[in-house]
């Protein structure tokens, strides 16, 4: 038992949905599932070197947000809208002592307040979530099914480099999003188009 943090919390943390996000924290270690620590070593490896401000746009359970924390980033924020993983990505960040700011807020929000003064982000990260923003989700029935602007408030919110890393075969999604595709005129052929949106707004400056 992880003195200092709920057992719900705990729980949550690494047995919950999605389960690639899954990890535990023993004592002051954070230890991510397999799934993980795969994932985290291929995204690492694109991180610019000590970078100062990260933002994840869909942090789920928090990790990359805690883990850059941790490295030493100063300012390191996690978006998400669904309050129980925001609950027990804030626990573990109360836990075990680490700077970290989680908030319940759309990519849209934080990129008005970028457009109104707010400093952007070194690095942002948008990781096996694009679907839910262009689709909707049972978390967020919101459906944007526009690329460019989505990757035009990406670019908006990161200074720096975006890293973007996710499924587009449709095939690949969970159900949930296939049925929501199948709901939308041309929903397959539109979502198809990511790659020349993201190409068309590059986010990465030099």
């Amino acid at each position: 038992m992880t003195p200092g943090l709920d057992r719900e919390s705990r729980r949550y943390l690494a047995h919950s949905y999605p389960h690639n996000h899954d990890y535990r924290v023993v004592g002051s270690r954070l230890v991510p599932s397999w799934k993980l620590w795969r994932r985290e070593g291929r995204l690492r490896a694109l991180y610019p070197r000590s970078p100062r401000s990260l933002v994840d746009l869909a942090s789920c359970k928090g990790w990359f947000v805690l883990q850059a924390a941790r490295a030493g980033c100063p300012r390191a924020v996690g978006l998400d809208v669904h309050r129980p993983d925001l609950d027990a990505s804030r626990a573990a960040a109360a836990h075990l002592r680490i700077d970290a700011d989680f908030r319940e807020q759309r990519l849209d929000e934080l990129a008005a307040e970028v457009e109104a003064g707010a400093a952007p982000f070194e690095v942002a990260l948008l990781v096996n979530a694009y679907q839910y923003f262009y689709f909707g989700s049972d978390r967020d029935e919101r459906a944007v099914l526009d690329h460019r602007w989505l990757f035009q408030r990406m670019r908006t919110v990161c200074s720096g480099r975006l890293i973007f890393s996710n499924r587009v075969d449709l095939e690949r999604l969970p159900d949930n999003v296939r049925e929501r595709e199948r709901a939308v005129p041309r929903g397959a052929a539109l979502f198809a188009c990511v790659v020349r949106a993201q190409r068309a707004c590059s986010t990465h400056k030099g």
